[in-house]
């Protein structure tokens, strides 16, 4: 179910219980422990059987027992995502001084890496620099890359607002055609 090369490992502690004439009415707790990973898997919930069963000398109470089936669901707790440095919105004087937001990385391990194309609601009003980066699997977490806006001269309507997206294609799948967008008035 998870993708083919970000396998979850689910680990059972202790794997073998020992009651006596003594402990038989003690719980013994198990402890199941699933491996983490930051990638955001293509299933969300993964469901395990954990299969129990008695082996005892005692020829009665095996009689008596029965085998059992526990069943677990785990969840993946990495979703796709871009991360900004925050959500503010940008404020522009037409013709001033250029301000700039930082895309701080992504919110889960790429399989691939993820190209980003930045882009304004208006490129004939507002510019928006680089165009372009691109985020390596190694470097997903400080992407740190500075985005400078810059509103340009022209024939602005009184209370107009543009949105500066940033938008990412990639060979994996849960970061082709992912959208984060700011406000620019």
């Amino acid at each position: 179910y998870p993708r083919t090369n970000t396998p979850l490992v689910v680990t059972l502690y202790p794997s073998l219980l020992t009651f006596t004439s003594s402990n038989w009415n003690t719980p013994q707790p198990i402890i199941l422990s699933a491996s983490g990973d930051s990638i955001d898997n293509d299933v969300d919930v993964e469901r395990f059987e954990v299969l129990y069963y008695i082996k005892t000398s005692d020829t009665v109470f095996l009689s008596k027992s029965t085998n059992n089936t526990v069943i677990t669901e785990i969840s993946d707790d990495d979703t796709a995502d871009i991360v900004l440095e925050n959500t503010d919105v940008i404020q522009l004087v037409e013709g001033g001084a250029t301000k700039m937001f930082m895309v701080v990385g992504l919110a889960s391990e790429p399989l691939h890496s993820v190209s980003v194309v930045v882009e304004t609601s208006s490129s004939t009003l507002i510019t928006a620099t680089p165009p372009s980066f691109t985020i390596s699997k190694a470097n997903w977490q400080n992407v740190n890359q500075q985005i400078t806006v810059k509103a340009l001269e022209g024939n602005y309507i009184g209370g107009t607002s543009f949105s500066v997206s940033i938008k990412t294609s990639s060979a994996d799948k849960k970061y082709h055609d992912k959208v984060k967008s700011k406000t620019a008035i």
